[in-house]
Protein backbone atom coordinates (compact mmCIF):
# COMPACT_ATOMS: atom_id res chain seq x y z
CA UNK A 1 0.00 0.00 0.00
CA UNK A 2 1.31 3.38 -1.30
CA UNK A 3 2.03 6.14 1.43
CA UNK A 4 -0.06 9.09 1.17
CA UNK A 5 1.64 12.56 2.56
CA UNK A 6 -0.55 14.69 4.21
CA UNK A 7 -0.77 17.58 2.10
CA UNK A 8 -3.44 20.12 3.24
CA UNK A 9 -1.42 23.30 4.26
CA UNK A 10 -2.94 25.49 7.15
CA UNK A 11 -1.52 28.58 5.27
CA UNK A 12 -2.51 28.98 1.62
CA UNK A 13 -1.29 32.20 0.68
CA UNK A 14 2.46 32.51 -0.14
CA UNK A 15 3.29 36.05 2.08
CA UNK A 16 1.06 34.72 4.89
CA UNK A 17 2.89 31.80 4.72
CA UNK A 18 6.50 33.66 4.86
CA UNK A 19 5.01 35.54 8.12
CA UNK A 20 4.47 32.26 9.84
CA UNK A 21 7.97 31.10 8.63
CA UNK A 22 9.41 34.07 10.19
CA UNK A 23 7.53 33.83 13.12
CA UNK A 24 8.96 30.23 13.70
CA UNK A 25 12.45 31.54 13.15
CA UNK A 26 11.92 33.90 15.67
CA UNK A 27 10.91 32.02 18.47
CA UNK A 28 13.63 29.19 17.48
CA UNK A 29 16.38 31.65 17.83
CA UNK A 30 14.90 33.65 21.26
CA UNK A 31 15.05 29.92 22.89
CA UNK A 32 19.07 29.59 21.46
CA UNK A 33 19.68 33.32 22.79
CA UNK A 34 17.62 32.16 26.36
CA UNK A 35 19.75 28.59 26.41
CA UNK A 36 22.87 31.01 25.83
CA UNK A 37 21.72 33.43 28.35
CA UNK A 38 20.65 30.32 31.22
CA UNK A 39 24.38 28.95 30.75
CA UNK A 40 26.10 32.82 30.68
CA UNK A 41 24.40 33.40 34.04
CA UNK A 42 25.20 30.13 35.79
CA UNK A 43 29.00 29.18 36.08
CA UNK A 44 29.09 25.89 37.05
CA UNK A 45 32.88 25.97 38.02
CA UNK A 46 31.45 28.63 40.84
CA UNK A 47 31.71 26.91 44.40
CA UNK A 48 28.35 27.97 45.61
CA UNK A 49 26.62 26.31 43.10
CA UNK A 50 24.55 23.26 44.14
CA UNK A 51 22.58 20.55 43.06
CA UNK A 52 19.48 22.09 42.70
CA UNK A 53 21.14 24.79 40.66
CA UNK A 54 22.35 22.47 38.25
CA UNK A 55 19.01 20.43 38.04
CA UNK A 56 17.20 23.87 37.29
CA UNK A 57 19.41 24.54 34.23
CA UNK A 58 19.16 20.85 33.38
CA UNK A 59 15.56 20.84 33.64
CA UNK A 60 15.27 24.40 31.59
CA UNK A 61 17.69 23.90 29.09
CA UNK A 62 15.69 20.06 28.48
CA UNK A 63 12.29 22.11 28.26
CA UNK A 64 14.16 24.66 25.54
CA UNK A 65 15.70 22.32 23.85
CA UNK A 66 12.32 20.08 23.40
CA UNK A 67 10.45 23.18 22.20
CA UNK A 68 13.31 24.31 19.61
CA UNK A 69 13.17 20.62 18.24
CA UNK A 70 9.24 21.27 17.90
CA UNK A 71 9.54 24.87 16.44
CA UNK A 72 11.94 23.80 14.06
CA UNK A 73 9.87 20.33 12.95
CA UNK A 74 7.04 23.36 12.44
CA UNK A 75 9.47 26.11 10.64
CA UNK A 76 11.01 23.06 7.85
CA UNK A 77 7.54 21.83 7.24
CA UNK A 78 6.32 25.79 6.81
CA UNK A 79 9.49 26.51 4.26
CA UNK A 80 8.60 22.68 2.30
CA UNK A 81 4.75 24.59 2.71
CA UNK A 82 3.60 21.47 4.29
CA UNK A 83 2.37 22.63 7.70
CA UNK A 84 -0.95 20.31 8.15
CA UNK A 85 -2.98 21.18 10.98
CA UNK A 86 -1.72 17.85 12.59
CA UNK A 87 1.75 18.93 12.32
CA UNK A 88 0.58 22.42 13.73
CA UNK A 89 -0.93 20.56 16.41
CA UNK A 90 1.94 18.74 16.93
CA UNK A 91 4.47 21.98 17.59
CA UNK A 92 1.31 23.81 19.50
CA UNK A 93 1.07 20.14 22.05
CA UNK A 94 5.23 19.84 22.41
CA UNK A 95 4.94 23.28 23.52
CA UNK A 96 2.34 22.77 26.21
CA UNK A 97 4.28 19.86 27.41
CA UNK A 98 8.01 21.33 27.18
CA UNK A 99 6.17 24.56 29.53
CA UNK A 100 4.94 22.07 31.70
CA UNK A 101 7.87 20.33 32.40
CA UNK A 102 9.66 23.53 32.80
CA UNK A 103 6.97 24.62 35.36
CA UNK A 104 8.08 21.84 37.77
CA UNK A 105 11.66 22.26 37.34
CA UNK A 106 11.61 25.54 38.85
CA UNK A 107 9.18 25.07 41.80
CA UNK A 108 10.14 26.63 44.91
CA UNK A 109 8.97 24.61 47.42
CA UNK A 110 8.44 26.28 50.91
CA UNK A 111 4.50 24.95 51.86
CA UNK A 112 2.13 22.71 50.51
CA UNK A 113 -0.25 25.58 49.48
CA UNK A 114 2.33 26.77 46.87
CA UNK A 115 3.19 23.28 45.24
CA UNK A 116 -1.08 23.55 44.71
CA UNK A 117 -0.89 27.00 43.33
CA UNK A 118 1.60 26.41 41.09
CA UNK A 119 -0.38 23.65 39.57
CA UNK A 120 -3.60 25.41 39.30
CA UNK A 121 -1.86 28.32 37.81
CA UNK A 122 0.70 26.96 35.34
CA UNK A 123 0.78 22.80 35.07
CA UNK A 124 -2.88 21.99 34.74
CA UNK A 125 -3.70 24.71 32.67
CA UNK A 126 -0.76 23.37 30.08
CA UNK A 127 -1.95 20.02 30.36
CA UNK A 128 -5.25 20.79 29.28
CA UNK A 129 -4.05 23.23 26.51
CA UNK A 130 -1.66 20.03 25.31
CA UNK A 131 -4.31 17.46 25.27
CA UNK A 132 -7.06 20.24 23.98
CA UNK A 133 -4.53 21.00 20.95
CA UNK A 134 -3.82 17.29 20.58
CA UNK A 135 -7.23 16.72 20.10
CA UNK A 136 -8.69 19.37 17.78
CA UNK A 137 -5.12 19.58 15.42
CA UNK A 138 -3.92 15.73 15.60
CA UNK A 139 -7.17 13.65 16.23
CA UNK A 140 -9.18 16.03 14.11
CA UNK A 141 -11.99 16.70 17.01
CA UNK A 142 -13.58 19.85 15.55
CA UNK A 143 -15.33 20.30 18.70
CA UNK A 144 -16.11 23.95 19.47
CA UNK A 145 -15.30 23.06 23.12
CA UNK A 146 -11.58 22.00 22.00
CA UNK A 147 -10.90 25.57 20.66
CA UNK A 148 -12.42 27.45 23.41
CA UNK A 149 -10.14 25.35 25.18
CA UNK A 150 -7.46 26.54 23.34
CA UNK A 151 -8.10 29.96 23.50
CA UNK A 152 -8.48 30.77 27.08
CA UNK A 153 -5.21 28.30 28.22
CA UNK A 154 -2.99 30.85 25.38
CA UNK A 155 -5.11 33.55 26.92
CA UNK A 156 -4.64 32.43 30.56
CA UNK A 157 -0.14 31.95 29.60
CA UNK A 158 -0.25 35.33 28.31
CA UNK A 159 -2.05 37.29 31.15
CA UNK A 160 0.35 34.49 33.50
CA UNK A 161 3.84 35.71 31.82
CA UNK A 162 2.61 39.54 32.13
CA UNK A 163 1.63 39.19 35.43
CA UNK A 164 4.31 37.95 36.74
CA UNK A 165 7.29 39.65 35.15
CA UNK A 166 5.63 42.65 36.85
Amino acid sequence: MEKVVERNPVIEKKSVNNIMIALYAFVIISFFITIVDIIIRFPLQSEMIDYNDIQAILINVLALLIQIVSFAYGFVNAIRGMLSPKRMGAVITAFFAATCITGTGNMVIYSNVQIVLWWIVLIIPNIVGAVATFAYFVLGKKSKIYSIIIYLVAIWGMFRIIYFQL
